[in-house]
């Protein structure tokens, strides 16, 4: 109960399928992941930073989470990562300016763009900045699962096109 000239004040925060970070029960129909992975999380968000953290060490991969585009442009400079899930809505430099950036020096990381903007994003601005996949928020944790697996697998076969295109 509150004093008497008091004010208190409740904070909502509303987690993409928070419920089931406990359980991390993978679905039937989530591909299982073939190896581990380096990755580079880039969100301004503390949370969603957090949630990937939490989810990706559970599962078995190494991840850097950083809430800066500067930041994570020079954290990518410094280590090789396998997969970059970046924001793009991020302040200062954009998503797509970071994806861009990341694809002109590293050709082989997985670029995996999240965005709260939805799922209907300019093709050709998602070819141009080099991005691979597409994760809309809010997310379900399957869809990050999903999205991994699908990464190392897009990974794997890189050597295979470069192989057969010599």
């Amino acid at each position: 109960m509150s004093e008497w000239g008091k004010i208190e004040t409740t904070k909502v925060v509303d987690l993409p399928n928070a419920d089931n970070i406990t359980s991390f029960q993978q679905p039937n129909n989530t591909p299982s992941n073939p190896k581990s992975a380096n990755v580079l999380v880039v969100d301004d968000e503390p949370l969603i930073r957090e949630l990937f953290c939490e989810l990706l060490t559970r599962e078995g991969h190494t991840v850097t989470a950083l809430g800066s585009s500067r930041e994570a442009l020079r954290q990518f400079h410094r280590d090789k990562y396998d997969i970059a899930y970046i924001d793009l809505g991020m302040p200062e430099i954009s998503g797509w300016q970071v994806a861009s950036e990341i694809r002109r020096s590293e050709s082989e990381t997985m670029l995996v763009m999240v965005t709260g903007w939805g799922s209907d994003l300019d093709d050709e601005k998602i070819a141009e900045s080099g991005i691979d996949l597409v994760i809309a928020k809010p997310f379900q944790i399957c869809e990050i699962r999903n999205s991994i697996a699908q990464a190392i697998e897009m990974q794997n076969r890189q050597p295979l096109k470069q192989a057969v295109s010599s």
